[in-house]
């Protein structure tokens, strides 16, 4: 069930784990043994309680000034280390530790050789606006194959999130000069940063579906099913997406539409009893759960409390976390706080996306905060996040290392991927015939860790 959900959300959802019967402590739980026995208490948990009588001004302000304490209280030592990828989370934990601190800031790196997935410029721009000592980076695709088993390693099973590289080696250099560092994580989730928050918005995804043309949808979606060979871009297979997409519950379909294995493309690769897996153990039955604890929230309040409860814990932090503590480099983020999160989750969702007339602002009161305190360069950016130019990578030499361990044919043995199937992915991505649905850069990567995962821990 657990393998089934990696596919389908991206990772696993605690508490559990990839190994069956292996347990993860809960995030704000601890684990209490006793003459009682062994149990999980929580000691804190999000709360879905908006606050509709705050207007935007006077929660601007009352969130800066708690995300100025917040930052106060993890400065620690004789001087200030933080990561800055040039973006606005990071921005604004050095703007606000050079401001507060009086210490001397250190602002940590991380570039590319490919300058359309560079922001060393921007993060260097921040940085002397601030007065910071900059630290940059090149990170090369040379070692990215060889260092995708170490990362497998420190994360002990498989994962998709491939920005865990460009933060190893972020924290190698940091750890070559602090022992504690802040990073900028969090508030894409908790005040709506991300692309998938915009999608929704935009298109209104969690509104109602007639029930009636549902079926219609997964009528003509079935007969597509018949016809379709495979997930191969076409005319056709795009069609059958899109009918199978749209005759989806709105939770459902959001979740589908961000998976790196959505049900079209899962049920071709996966052998039928995973498959069965999937059909009687619905991963959308955990964004279900999300969703209906959040049930007193808006709708964009709903997918960042899902998101909080989640991808936030099981991907973003772990990631960190673990590839931080690979090089005994402790990490604290500001927007993590426990008095700054209780606010942020008091606001409307209208403050953190912003909807005018067509023109959606994301992270909306975190700029609002921020705009006399960046350069124009730095408030107005697009939002890049910390990506790799992963397909890039993947492809080089000809998709060399790509070939040689999903085609290894001890690979295409196991009995989780039909082979023919792996063979056509494999293909269908290297020949550059695949778009987003099928297969991405990000699918091909989940398939290499879980091979190499395999490998470390089951095979030996």
């Amino acid at each position: 069930v657990s393998f089934s959900d990696y596919l389908t959300l991206n990772c696993v959802p605690y508490p559990a784990t990839i190994f069956k019967n292996v347990y993860q402590v809960p995030p704000g739980g601890m684990l209490i043994v006793d003459r009682d026995g062994i149990r999980v208490k929580t000691w804190w948990e999000p709360k879905a309680v908006v606050d509709h009588s705050i207007t935007f001004e006077d929660a601007a302000a009352a969130l800066s000034s708690v995300f100025k304490r917040s930052v106060q209280k993890r400065l620690l030592g004789d001087e200030a280390f933080c990561f800055l990828s040039g973006g606005i989370d990071s921005s604004a934990i050095v703007s606000f530790a050079a401001e507060i601190s009086g210490k001397k800031v250190h602002a940590i790196s991380v570039g590319f050789e490919e300058e359309e997935e560079n922001e060393l410029h921007d993060a260097e721009i921040m940085a002397r606006h601030v007065g910071a000592e900059f630290h940059p980076l090149i990170v090369k695709p040379d070692s990215f194959f060889a260092m995708l088993e170490t990362l497998v390693f420190h994360h002990d099973s498989p994962f998709t999130d491939t920005s865990a590289y460009p933060t190893y080696f972020a924290a190698q250099v940091g750890a070559g000069i602090a022992d504690v560092i802040l990073t900028g994580d969090g508030p894409d989730q908790s005040l709506g940063g991300s692309s998938h928050y915009v999608f929704a918005v935009e298109n209104d995804i969690f509104a109602p579906r007639p029930a009636g043309k549902r079926k219609a949808l997964q009528l003509a979606a079935r007969l597509l099913d018949q016809i379709v060979a495979n997930p191969v871009p076409a005319f056709l297979s795009k069609m059958q997406r899109k009918l199978y997409r749209d005759s989806l519950p709105p939770i459902h379909a959001a979740y589908d539409l961000r998976s790196y294995f959505p049900d079209i493309v899962k049920k071709f690769v996966c052998m039928e009893d995973v498959w069965q897996v999937h059909l009687a153990s619905s991963p959308y039955r955990h964004p279900e759960k999300w969703f209906s604890e959040a049930k007193g929230y808006d709708d964009i309040n709903k997918y960042l409390y899902a998101d909080m409860k989640f991808y936030l814990p099981d991907d973003l932090m772990i990631k960190v976390d673990r590839m931080c503590m690979a090089h005994g480099l402790e990490t604290l983020s500001p927007f993590l706080d426990r008095e700054f999160s209780g606010l942020v989750n008091q606001l409307p969702g209208a403050f953190k996306i912003k909807n005018q007339d067509g023109l959606i602002s994301t992270k909306h009161i975190l700029k609002e905060i921020c705009a006399k305190r960046f350069p124009p360069a730095i408030v107005n950016k697009k939002k890049q996040g910390f990506g790799i130019p992963l397909e890039k990578w993947l492809k080089q030499d000809n998709g060399k290392m790509v070939r040689e361990i999903l085609l290894d044919p001890a690979s295409l043995q196991r009995p989780y991927f039909k082979k023919n199937a792996i063979v056509n992915v494999v293909q269908t991505f290297l020949s550059g015939q695949g778009d987003y649905f099928y297969p991405s850069s990000n699918c091909i990567a989940s398939l290499l860790t879980f091979e190499l995962w395999h490998r470390r821990y089951l095979d030996a």
